[in-house]
């Protein structure tokens, strides 16, 4: 049974996945099934309903577990009210405002559909504000043409002159636009956080944009730790909602 949905995938599907992490390929054959039906809490359902546990929990995003039922229920409940609407909705500020609350040094909020079309409106933000045209980067910030044609080999993607891959302090110069940079590790590091604290001082210094693209934390650490680290460090903050976004929904219909 899991062959045949294999071999559908690969007769209808790019590459056979959605997305490389979730290729068949990625796992170990007949150990992990290829492909799931339904999930509930930590655990995954193959089509013949054999019942694993996910430790991958969707590259890290799914806190609250499959189906969880607050969650079910407050998304199904928002839908009955429509969605796209034509002007904005009283939910994103709500959920703006949280952020802010969240945040104290967050001083506006605009949310995007990927983290790649945010780390993308970065970019373009600083290099109009600072009309200088040379960026920096450093870790995966999406599939857009200018990020990925750092890693090679970059099939397809045209050579992309005004980006470079961010390896020195010596390379923030009164040039450089912005320097976009995935802010925390896997693990938390005092050594990291003193070396994002001398990237800071260079950037304001030469007057240069510092992005933080975050989606790490997913709001596990203790807010007040966050705003240690991050405080006072970037310009502009890019940060994963999609979790946060649901923990405010069932707030509001919950209290």
């Amino acid at each position: 049974m899991q062959y045949d949905w294999y071999r559908r995938a690969q007769e209808s599907i790019a590459q056979g996945s959605l997305t490389n992490s979730k290729r068949a390929e990625t796992f170990i054959k007949g150990i992990t099934p290829t492909h799931v039906k339904s999930g509930q809490g930590c655990y995954l359902f193959d089509p013949k309903g054999v019942k694993y546990t996910d430790f991958v929990c969707g590259l890290g995003t799914n806190l609250f577990g499959y189906a969880n039922p607050n969650i079910t229920m407050a998304v199904s409940q928002q839908l009955t009210k429509g969605s796209v609407y034509s002007l904005g909705s009283t939910l994103e500020v709500e959920c703006a405002e949280a952020v802010k609350d969240r945040f104290s040094f967050v001083s506006k909020v605009r949310f995007l559909k990927t983290g790649t079309e945010a780390a993308i409106a970065a970019v373009r933000i600083a290099i109009a504000h600072s009309s200088r045209n040379k960026v920096l980067s450093s870790g995966y910030h999406g599939w857009a043409d200018q990020f990925i044609s750092l890693t090679p080999p970059a099939t397809g993607v045209p050579k992309q002159t005004h980006i470079e891959q961010f390896t020195s302090l010596d390379q923030l110069k009164t040039d450089i636009a912005c320097l976009i940079i995935e802010p925390i590790i896997t693990e938390y590091n005092e050594k990291r956080v003193e070396w994002l604290k001398q990237v800071s001082d260079k950037c304001r210094k030469n007057g240069i944009i510092l992005i933080f693209d975050e989606i790490i934390t997913g709001f596990r650490k203790v807010r007040d730790m966050i705003k240690k680290i991050l405080q006072k460090i970037a310009l502009i903050f890019l940060i994963s909602l999609f979790i946060y976004i649901a923990t405010i929904t069932i707030r509001s219909l919950f209290g």
